[in-house]
């Protein structure tokens, strides 16, 4: 695969989080945080 370019890593980063919190908001999938005590 070789190396990618941090600009290249980063878009593609923001392009699943985007994608995560969309599937969140239209209630597909939910996200399970653990508390910290």
């Amino acid at each position: 695969l070789g190396k990618v370019k941090e600009a290249d890593g980063e878009a593609a980063m923001n392009a699943v989080v985007a994608a995560i919190r969309e599937l969140e908001s239209a209630g597909e999938i939910l996200l399970l945080a653990e508390d910290e005590d």
